[in-house]
């Protein structure tokens, strides 16, 4: 394993051989490129390149030594260093920019700060560069379909893109049976930071705030800074296998995924998903569609079924005024049915109500 230590300006190369741990630092790439000619390498992977200075030197230096040797090139794709400098496709709106156009690419890039092309004089030699050393790759490594589409939007056809999910941890199924308070719980995972949806989060609390909703938001990780406002209730850094206690304890009902920028593997999106909290998953672009295609169908049922439903699990979240709300919907089923029609007939009529043809229900 080789990093790039900015502070010492020194690569640190980790070699291991069987039990027996070496860590050794070398000032220039030559010299670990002469130490793994004393190795007989058939494959050499790239997580990232995002500490290394001098970046086009790197890249060109790389695929050139790979070509020289025959030895194997994989890529993988942790984040989206190889596409623009920001690895998060974030405009300056802290907005995913989707990849626009290169010339709006250009012009993103000189609104924001802290971002650089380092040796390169615009994004479209950044993109060149890195095409020429995907092309010198047998292999392109994603953790999703979403990864592999927005490399390919970016690079065009690459055959040496693979999809390979990530191995995860197996968790159980949730099945809760019953609440232990009076609350809706909203579940948040991982670490939320700004790119994770922190002001999208800080909005919501406010909003419930400020409206007294019986809602509390649970966070199974932590804000890297402390989170300002009340409402937000953080369980700290937890190991994936504690994640289902943790959701029993604080009675969390659903999970909000709040992230705003295309991770390359959502794990806590999977931790979700792997345990039943998850009801469908669709591209961003098509959400609004299929919540319309849900509403649609939901109306094509009986309104005053669903109305019942509606009522029946807001009770349990109301408090008194949502019991309240159940037994006036509930009266208002009775005053529609034939028997309570008995009722009112039978006082006009100034006799005596008969109930005897009505069925008494368990």
């Amino acid at each position: 394993m080789i990093r790039y230590k900015r502070n010492t300006e020194m690569y640190q190369v980790e070699y291991q051989w069987g039990k027996y741990k070496a860590l050794l630092d070398m000032r220039t790439l030559e010299d670990v490129f002469e130490f793994c000619d004393t190795m007989e390498l058939n494959q050499v992977i790239v997580n990232h390149l995002v500490t290394y200075p001098n970046l086009r030197e790197h890249l060109r230096k790389i695929r050139e030594y790979i070509e020289e040797k025959g030895i194997r090139l994989m890529v993988m794709v942790h984040d989206y260093y190889l596409i623009c400098p920001s690895l998060y496709l974030m405009n300056a709106r802290e907005e995913y920019c989707e990849i626009p156009t290169l010339s709006n690419c250009e012009q993103c890039l000189k609104n924001q700060s802290g971002y650089s092309l380092q040796d390169f004089s615009s994004v479209r030699e950044w993109r060149s560069a890195w095409r020429n050393f995907l092309m010198a790759c047998q292999e392109v490594r994603v953790f999703s379909q979403d990864s592999a589409r927005l490399v390919k939007k970016a690079y065009g056809g690459l055959d040496q893109v693979q999809v390979l999910p990530v191995q995860h941890t197996v968790l159980p199924k949730i099945k809760k049976e019953y609440k232990t308070t009076e609350t809706l719980n909203i579940g948040l995972l991982g670490t939320l930071t700004d790119f994770k949806g922190l002001e999208i989060v800080t909005q919501m609390v406010k909003l419930v705030n400020e409206r007294q909703l019986p809602v509390r938001f649970i966070l199974c990780g932590a804000t890297p800074e402390k989170f300002k406002g009340k409402g937000l209730v953080q369980t700290g850094k937890y190991k994936t296998e504690k994640l289902p206690g943790l959701i029993y304890k604080n009675d969390i009902d659903l999970f909000f995924i709040s992230s705003i920028y295309p991770e390359t593997f959502s794990f806590t999106t999977q931790e979700a998903m792997e345990m039943g909290m998850v009801n469908k998953v669709v591209p961003l672009d098509q959400l609004e569609d299929t919540c319309v295609e849900w509403a649609e169908e939901m109306m094509e049922r009986s309104p005053l079924a669903l109305r019942m439903i509606k009522c029946g699990l807001n009770a349990e979240l109301d408090g008194q005024a949502g019991i309240q709300q159940l037994a006036g919907d509930a009266t208002m089923l009775y005053y529609t049915m034939e028997e309570a029609h008995e009722g009112g007939k039978a006082f006009l009529e100034k006799r005596k109500p008969d109930f005897d043809k009505y069925p008494y229900f368990p």
